[in-house]
């Protein structure tokens, strides 16, 4: 093979520097990590050098070996390709090709293959000899997606068992190094400068908004035209945000008619170029976090930065990911704020304060951290390895989010009881889409029903395309694409794309496509989205958790709906796309996982025990029916049980004397000593709430609690202790002055009895509970308010009384304050009645 005619001088590139040491230590390094700033070239020149100057197979007579370039983004790689052709004056595909989802542009004679890495891990799951190629590299390597540490754990193994010769080389804008050299210790550590001007850094006085307004960034963009003359990059969190800017724009146009493009993944390949590959002119771009890195868009003078992007978080409660809009990442500022300074100094508007960039974090996530995980567990699978265990990972997956995957996995039968592929979900797996898309379209396929599978694994893939005013039915969407209106719309051109590269051969057929056939195909690949209306617009999935229909929504107040598509912010996410469906239907498709199952609650209210049958799937009740009380107590009482260990017992109602009579048992238990009878109950929560069969259950009548809860912590005592509790420790005490007060037992260490003062004249003793713990006595003011505390009362009299007696006696002068207390008569009135 000749060598292509690539430019013949890259010195101009930072990352030249690098070139030296590389052909130093190629023939005996395996591996390579290269950390290059923005504008080094490391994405385009590298690959081109290596390839043409590098890379010769022994003896040097069979030519090259073919280099893989893995990149995150179909938009990066499909640009990429472009750009390199354009240096090696070849067409793209020729040389340097690409394979994005749906789009591949590669010939024979191509030796740099750039990839997505999700088709990297098709193409090593299909070969993971990677026949051919003699060098792997991962670019970009610092955006951490799920497929980058998929792709990296899958060639490790490849290189530790099966390609020992393969070279791999780790590219990164980022410091990655720590990370890096705990799993590759072996590799060469390679750093390049890049090409940068200077850059303004203009901080705004508002505070970030985490709903940036349109009108904020319009402001912003004013001030950028006047001071800037080249293009202007605007960063914002997602489509939503990019489309409300434009209609702001539209409204409010700027001056000197300059054109706006939105810059998005869903975009078509042509609405791209025109950013990519623009003619003369000044143009405004409204970008997501897509254009932070490998694109480059030429011109840009300055960058407009809202500070917030799109992240997928998943949500362990209903084991699903959801977007959530975020703050960046202090590594991703710096790298959107690059993106000012390629051409000439540039300014960068940040639309946040100095003090809300002290929230911000050092780097951004890796998603393996906060996604849901089933794909990458189906890949696992395939592999062959039974856990995550068994590999390399930069970041091994959470256990608790990958153990969540192999449930869905086992609920879609793409795995078995043993955690193992099925024969079925082997045949799944191959179909190279996601693991719920694939479980329906393999099910369809076997009915006959295939086009319309593929036409809705099209629609879930590339999104929806029809204004949400008409609401989340997903069969008005499968009517539209069977009838062929919208046909102009791009997102309809896309879909239609998808569909055919779905089918197993032939090409789409809308006459065989049958909008009513989606509720009983969803079902397949959604059995943890099945809801059921809990509140007004509000339903409970079977997965756990909720979501919320939009106002005005058609299919609002239908009983139950399949939820394929939710997501947005707020504490409840939005259903995007549903699917209407019946309780007939449910029972059909998933008898096998639904379980009858008994409830029981205590009613707050009611004071009573309620018990219900109800029909489960998963966390969503199907249908419920109210239960007779005799049904067995132990299965009631377990039910209870459980919803005390939540709540605890406060949920029955206590009275002051229930609360009494618990606290004097506490407090007896408390005790030591021969004088206590054997074998005392422990009457703590937990001890009470594991023996309610004995205590509690008694006290039901039909369900409603009728004798106090104090009787049935008495049936926990026999005769001895019964009589010892009212003996040694009586719920009240009779002092000097006739009154019988209730003893305070809610301390159990620490009895206490609450006493105005003038009611123990003449008690010279403290009295004692159970003939050995001194009450601790709250002496009180005849307006009932503490004046003193003592376990001494004796003590008191002699030392303290004389000065408490002169403040009582100004305070209180009508009342009786005698010299000495201990001959003196205890009184409830202000003085003592007089005797006849």
């Amino acid at each position: 093979m000749k060598k292509p005619p690539v430019r013949s001088d890259f010195s101009d590139f930072p990352v030249s520097a690098l070139f030296y040491p590389l052909k130093n230590a190629w023939d005996n390094t395996q591996s390579f990590v290269v950390q290059a700033e923005p504008g080094a070239g490391k994405s385009t020149v590298l690959p081109l050098f290596i390839h043409r100057e590098l890379m010769t197979q022994p003896g040097g007579t069979e030519g090259p070996g073919k280099i893989i370039m893995l990149e995150p983004r179909r938009m990066a790689a499909r640009s990429l390709a472009r750009y390199m052709s354009s240096l090696t004056g070849t067409r793209t595909g020729e040389y340097v090709g690409y394979r994005v989802k749906g789009d591949v542009c590669c010939r024979n004679t191509a030796s740099i293959e750039i990839v997505t890495e999700g088709v990297f891990v098709r193409m090593i799951q299909d070969d993971p000899f990677l026949e051919g190629v003699s060098l792997v590299i991962m670019d970009e390597f610092h955006e951490r997606s799920l497929f980058t540490d998929l792709s990296f754990a899958f060639l490790a193994d490849a290189r530790r068992e099966l390609r020992p010769d393969l070279r791999l080389m780790i590219m990164s804008a980022t410091a990655e190094g720590a990370l890096l050299k705990k799993v590759l210790p072996e590799a060469l550590f390679l750093e390049s400068r890049g090409r940068m001007y200077p850059v303004e850094i203009r901080m705004d006085r508002t505070p970030q908004d985490m709903r940036i307004a349109p009108s904020r960034v319009r402001h912003a963009l004013e001030s950028a035209l006047k001071e800037t003359k080249g293009n202007i990059l605007i960063f914002l969190p997602g489509e939503g945000e990019i489309k409300a800017l434009l209609s702001e724009l539209e409204t409010h146009p700027p001056d000197g008619n300059i054109p706006v493009h939105p810059l998005y993944s869903r975009l078509s390949p042509r609405e791209q170029d025109r950013v990519l590959n623009p003619g003369e002119g000044r143009m405004i771009v409204a970008a997501t976090s897509i254009a932070e890195t490998s694109l480059t868009i030429p011109g840009i003078s300055c960058v407009i930065d809202s500070g917030l992007e799109r992240r997928p978080l998943f949500d362990p409660h209903s084991g699903m990911n959801r977007l959530e809009t975020a703050r960046i990442s202090k590594a991703s500022a710096v790298q959107r704020s690059g993106r000012a300074g390629r051409v000439t100094e540039g300014l960068c508007i940040r639309l946040w304060t100095l003090q809300d960039e002290g929230y911000m974090e050092d780097y951004r996530p890796p998603e393996i951290r906060t996604s849901e995980l089933s794909s990458l567990a189906m890949e696992l699978l395939v592999w062959g390895a039974r856990n995550p265990g068994e590999l390399l990972w930069p970041e091994e997956p959470p256990k608790a989010h990958y153990a969540q995957a192999g449930e869905l996995l086992q609920l879609l039968g793409i795995c078995g009881d043993d955690g193992q592929l099925t024969t079925v979900g082997r045949a799944m797996a191959c179909r190279g889409t996601a693991p719920r898309l694939a479980r329906m379209i393999h099910h369809a396929a076997s009915e006959g029903r295939v086009q319309t599978a593929c036409a809705l694994a099209a629609l879930l893939t590339e999104g929806d395309w029809i204004n949400s005013s008409r609401g989340s039915d997903i069969r008005l969407r499968l009517e539209y694409l069977k009838d062929g209106r919208d046909g102009n719309n791009r997102r309809v051109r896309r879909i239609l794309k998808t569909w055919e590269s779905l089918l197993p051969g032939g090409k789409p057929r809308r006459q065989e496509l049958v909008p009513e056939d989606a509720s009983s195909l969803l079902c397949l690949s959604y059995p943890d989205r099945i809801g059921r209306i809990r509140t007004d617009r509000v339903y409970s999935l079977s997965g756990g958790g909720n979501c919320r229909l939009r106002p005005d929504d058609p299919v609002q107040n239908r009983e139950f709906l399949i939820v394929p598509h939710l997501g947005g912010g707020g504490e409840i996410p939005s259903a995007f796309l549903t699917s209407e469906t019946d309780l007939s239907r449910i029972r059909q498709e998933f008898g096998p996982i639904i379980k009858e199952e008994e409830s029981w609650l205590w009613d707050e209210k009611k004071h009573r025990l309620s018990g219900r049958e109800q029909l489960m799937l998963g966390h969503l009740i199907l249908q419920e029916r109210p239960l007779a009380l005799t049904k067995d107590p132990a299965r009631q009482a377990e039910a209870l049980k459980k919803s005390l260990a939540r709540k605890g017992l406060g949920i029955f109602d206590w009275s002051k004397e229930d609360h009494q009579y618990r606290q004097r048992l506490l407090c007896a238990s408390r005790l030591k000593g021969p004088r206590r009878p054997g074998n005392w109950p422990d009457t703590d929560d937990e001890a009470l709430i594991d023996s309610l069969e004995t205590w509690f259950l008694p006290l039901l009548v039909k369900g409603r609690l009728e004798g106090r809860l104090k009787d049935g912590l008495a049936s926990l005592l026999n005769w001895e202790q019964q009589s010892f509790l009212d003996k040694a420790l009586p719920e009240r005490i009779t002092v000097p002055s006739g009154s019988r007060i209730r003893i305070d037992y809610s301390d159990p260490d620490a009895p206490a009895l609450e006493v105005r003062l003038q009611e123990l004249f003449g008690m010279t003793e403290t009295p004692l509970i159970a003939g050995e713990i001194p009450l601790l006595i709250r002496l009180l003011n005849p307006a009932q308010r503490p004046i003193q505390v003592t376990r001494d009362l004796k003590s008191f009299w002699e030392s303290t009384y004389h000065e408490v007696r002169k403040e009582l006696r100004g305070r209180y002068p009508k009342h009786y304050w005698p010299e000495d207390p201990f001959e003196a008569e205890a009184t409830r009135r202000v003085r003592p009645t007089r005797r006849s």
